[in-house]
């Protein structure tokens, strides 16, 4: 029996990938600001060409003149990550998104050097301990990301063979094995996290997900309230809460979750076809098709803003 449940954090996840998304979209296609163009077109050949050394000198010419540019910053963002000296890349960059929080160009050079950073860090923390604890629970998420859940879990009980009271740990396994619908096994994993750190979100969404799973309900929803308190900006679990609250029959209840819902996450179309559902149960036409015209509308596809 499905929960019906959106995966923790689901919406917010939605957003960032629409964001990689485009920003990927666009660097595919070669966009640069129009500002500097076309004198910044030999530093980019020559970064092109491998003459890191050079594009970086040009570039730094450039900027003289042109203090505000964000496409010299750049260009010597990536001269400068091109000869390993990330930190001061990093601070170009930064130099652009504070001026520009939304340029598309400086978030995909951002996410690029965070991710060599992280891949230097593993490497290092790797070759210190390779049979460590935390080796082990870091491989056993890239496999998790990556959909590969027998290999994750293989890394996930090492790690916690060397730390067993890793609350961390303890809920990435209970996390692969409710992704399989094996929620015993699953909540014997949250029980012990929660045991040791009663604070952990995720521990206790889980074992609300893993009771609604199981049909019961009222055990889904004491679990569903400890994570909304914890972080009360949830959508997620406040879509949780009206999803638990339906099954067992309490509307009203159902209804003011999913409101609180729509509230924290407006584009949420689930929470408003769950509402319409429990309005139309509850008798109360006008509020059901008020709530599925608005599930209706977030349906269609957004329109071209006139140019």
């Amino acid at each position: 029996m499905s929960s019906g449940l959106p995966p923790i954090h689901s919406f917010d996840r939605r957003r960032r990938l629409g964001r990689a998304l485009l920003i990927l979209v666009w660097c595919a296609r070669g966009l640069i600001s129009a500002e500097g163009a076309a004198d910044l077109a030999e530093a980019t050949r020559a970064l092109y060409k491998g003459d890191a050394p050079g594009a970086q000198s040009m570039a730094e010419e450039y900027r003289k003149t042109h203090p505000t540019s964000a496409s010299a910053r750049l260009l010597i963002a990536r001269a400068e990550m091109s000869q390993g000296d990330f930190e001061a890349a990093y601070g170009e960059i930064e130099e652009v998104l504070q001026r520009e929080p939304h340029n598309v160009n400086a978030l995909y050079y951002l996410s690029k050097l965070c991710g060599i950073l992280a891949q230097i860090e593993f490497r290092e923390l790797y070759s210190l301990a390779p049979d460590s604890p935390r080796v082990h629970q870091l491989l056993g998420e890239s496999y998790q990301i990556q959909e590969n859940l027998p290999k994750a879990e293989e890394e996930f009980v090492q790690a916690l063979a060397a730390n067993p009271r890793s609350a961390r740990v303890l809920v990435a396994l209970g996390d692969v094995k409710r992704a399989q619908s094996l929620c015993e096994d699953a909540i014997g994993f949250y029980r012990r996290a929660v045991e040791i750190e009663p604070h952990d979100y995720d521990g206790n969404y889980g074992l609300g997900a893993c009771y609604l799973h199981q049909a019961k309900g009222e055990a889904a929803i004491d679990w569903f309230r400890k994570a909304a308190a914890l972080e009360p900006d949830s959508a997620a679990t406040r879509l949780a809460l009206g999803i638990t609250y339906m099954r067992i029959g309490k509307l009203p209840e159902a209804v003011a979750q999913l409101k609180a819902a729509a509230v924290l996450e407006p584009e949420s179309r689930q929470a408003y076809v769950l509402m319409g559902q429990a309005y139309n149960k509850m008798n109360q036409p006008r509020e059901s098709e008020q709530a599925f015209r608005k599930a209706r509308a977030l349906s269609q596809p957004a329109r071209p803003e006139e140019p």
